[in-house]
């Protein structure tokens, strides 16, 4: 029971550093080990699809 409130704590230190980082320009892909391991070509797809959407955003500045 007692790694219940240690895991909200890390939880929201986590959502306040994704949002920092996030204010600073940088995009925040989360993943877990079980998704890198069992579906690396399904982790890449997502992170080449941030960066073509980055690439094409970027584009479209004025």
């Amino acid at each position: 029971m007692a790694a219940e409130p240690r895991g909200s704590l890390k939880y929201a230190a986590d959502r306040r550093r994704d949002n920092g980082l996030t204010l600073d320009g940088f995009a925040v892909l989360r993943f877990t080990n079980e998704e890198i391991l069992d579906d690396p070509l399904e982790v890449l797809a997502v992170i080449e699809s941030l960066l073509s959407k980055k690439r094409h955003d970027e584009g479209n500045l004025p």
